[in-house]
């Protein structure tokens, strides 16, 4: 798909239909990928049962949401001012009932397959089958994230503010990104670089790259044999890198000239660990996914956040309305 470069006009939006007195209070874990997917399971819920939802991304604690979403057009009311919206409500049930404050973070002990539970082996989550007094505050804080379409579909529901599109713009230009170009998709938390395309004799999605070799046994020479044919097979191409493992981004520049990278001297942090101190890190995290998906293939590392980008290269339709500048005044 080709980038979509233009601006468009102010449209207006459609107000939501009255606030409900009942809420879901979303204390989001994890990386982007992971923030959405569990604000589809509480946008379903807040549907069904006629609530609106508090939003807190603890992960990326340090941005703003406000200047990053616009949830005017959303399925139901959404409240990102958390600490205000907890102190009107301190005085409300909570359920579950072993998180004792909407102030406090929640003791988290374990992580199971059903989601983070606490010491005692609460699961740190109101019951998503369960129906509860509108006056009771339910609380998802358990985190979790997963493999569906969730996370790419609820996009669909939320426009970006004018300085994400702003940040988006500049980094096209910075990088001197063409129209068609490949992308992939590294990450410092793969200490070994292990890319999520199987190597034994399979195409490469998205690509006609073919590895008629069998594993060698290491997964970061095997990751870096794929990322040499995924280029190879597209020789015309600009191949754009995006993630925080700065390092082998670096080597991989040197080594193609045809890599579109930010300079490779500049230290980066894993994108976890600096949301809570960079106000720009939500931002950052969302004009990478949207050049990742505006490719004509892509690579991915493992995890949630590169299956979203290659989701969402595959739903044109909800990158270009996220494309569109047609976020509602602040």
């Amino acid at each position: 798909m080709a980038l979509t470069r233009r601006r468009h006009k102010h449209n207006k939006t459609r107000k939501h239909a009255k606030p409900s007195g009942s809420y879901i209070y979303l204390k989001a874990r994890g990386g982007l990928n992971d923030n959405l997917v569990q604000l589809a399971a509480c946008t379903k819920y807040a549907i069904k049962h006629h609530r609106s939802i508090i939003v807190e991304f603890t992960t990326y604690a340090a941005a703003d949401i406000d200047t990053v979403f616009d949830f005017s057009k959303y399925p139901v009311p959404i409240y990102t001012n958390f600490k205000e919206k907890a102190q009107e409500l301190e005085n409300h049930p909570i359920e579950p009932a072993c998180i004792d404050s909407l102030h406090g973070k929640p003791q988290y002990a374990s992580l199971q397959s059903d989601g983070f539970h606490d010491s005692k082996g609460h699961i740190l989550r109101f019951d998503l089958d369960r129906s509860y007094p509108s006056d009771t505050v339910l609380v998802y804080a358990s985190g979790g994230g997963g493999g569906g379409d969730d996370a790419v579909n609820i996009l669909e529901h939320i426009r970006l503010r004018p300085p994400v599109l702003d940040a988006y713009q500049r980094k096209l230009q910075e990088y001197g990104i063409p129209e068609e170009y490949i992308s992939i998709h590294l990450r410092a938390t793969d200490r070994k670089l292990n890319i999520d395309n199987n190597i034994a004799g399979m195409l490469l999605k998205d690509s006609n790259a073919i590895i008629n070799a069998p594993s060698t046994g290491n997964p970061h020479r095997d990751s870096l044999r794929k990322i040499k044919a995924f280029i190879k097979a597209h020789p015309t191409l600009a191949t754009f890198v995006a993630g925080d493992n700065q390092k082998l981004i670096g080597k991989l520049q040197a080594k193609y000239p045809n890599i579109l990278a930010a300079d490779s001297s500049t230290s980066t942090k894993p994108l976890h660990a600096s949301g809570k101190t960079d106000p720009n890190n939500l931002r950052d995290a969302i004009v990478d996914l949207l050049i990742l998906a505006g490719a004509k293939a892509i690579m991915t590392s493992q995890g949630g956040y590169s299956r979203l980008a290659k989701k969402l290269m595959k739903r044109p339709d909800i990158l270009e309305k996220l494309l569109q500048n047609t976020s509602a005044p602040l």
